[in-house]
């Protein structure tokens, strides 16, 4: 299960960012999977981030959730229920997609993969779930963004295409920004050349 660790402020955004630790995928490109169990000093309860909030005295414009996956934390509902009594859109602003809130203004949706089989083998999860979590958020009206990365030979140009369709069948105001693969020391992936993420701009 995730939970809340950190709290970072944008004054120029009015944005408090809150971070969560715990993510459900292990995804086979993610430097997550390998990164030491935390050992920060606590954990944040939904009530002291209200209590940051009063403290602010109404600077806060809005707040969003980032960090491994926030789904994952079971304090998020309550979270995202006292941000919204005090007039404040709570966002997710990375989520994998394989769980749902409620209440939230606004998502980005990391898709890994449309393909069953490879969406599996990617994260150990089916993707299924990722479709109707993005239709279900779509429907409820929630501004939607997507990414996903791009990983050659494995995450192919044919991948991303059938990811753009998907989404492009759910609404054309959908954004989808694609991320050049970052390589993880031991992987045998590479990232993409140059010329590689213009013609996959291009399709």
């Amino acid at each position: 299960m995730g939970f809340f660790y950190k709290l970072k402020w944008n004054e120029e955004k009015g944005r408090l960012a809150v971070y969560n630790w715990g993510c459900n995928f292990r995804c086979r490109i993610c430097t997550y999977r390998i990164r030491s169990p935390y050992q920060g000093e606590g954990k944040i309860s939904p009530v002291e981030i209200e209590r940051v909030i009063k403290r602010m005295n109404g600077r806060i414009r809005r707040v969003h959730v980032l960090g491994g996956e926030p789904t994952t934390n079971p304090e998020l509902p309550e979270l995202v229920e006292r941000c919204r009594r005090k007039g404040i859109p709570v966002y997710l602003g990375h989520t994998n997609g394989s769980g749902w809130v409620k209440g939230v203004e606004g998502v980005v949706v990391s898709i890994k993969a449309i393909t069953p089989e490879l969406h599996l083998d990617y994260t150990g999860h089916p993707v299924d779930g990722v479709l109707e979590n993005v239709r279900r958020y779509v429907r409820d009206g929630v501004s939607v963004k997507a990414n996903t990365v791009f990983v050659p030979g494995y995450v192919d140009e044919d991948e991303i295409e059938k990811i753009a369709r998907f989404l492009s069948s759910l609404s054309s105001s959908i954004p989808l920004h694609v991320i050049g693969y970052i390589p993880v020391p031991g992987l045998p992936f590479r990232r993409p050349e140059r010329e590689e993420m213009e013609r996959l701009r291009e399709r």
